[in-house]
């Protein structure tokens, strides 16, 4: 039996009630992040079709099981492709 992809969804209000915490404690929110299980950390078209171009979005590879590597993806406002960030970590 073939698994389906998994999905996450980012509310917009939980988005929002997360702007309003950084803010009242005096931090900014850069960035949102989330994994790619036993796949490349590539920004896919389904998470450009989700993006909030305001924001950087790191994508970890995680292959089976373990961390293998993170690329960060700045989307354009019209949310037809996105740029490779530097990342250091």
């Amino acid at each position: 039996m073939a698994s389906r992809p998994r999905r996450y969804a980012l509310r917009p209000q939980d988005l929002l009630a997360a702007g309003g915490i950084a803010r009242e404690r005096h931090m900014d929110l850069i960035g949102i992040y989330h994994s790619h299980p036993d796949c490349a950390a590539c920004f896919s078209p389904t998470d450009l079709r989700n993006s909030y171009p305001w924001y950087s979005f790191v994508v970890l590879s995680i292959q089976k099981g373990e961390f293998h590597h993170a690329n960060s993806w700045l989307p354009n406002i019209e949310q037809t492709e996105a740029t490779r960030e530097e990342l250091i970590y």
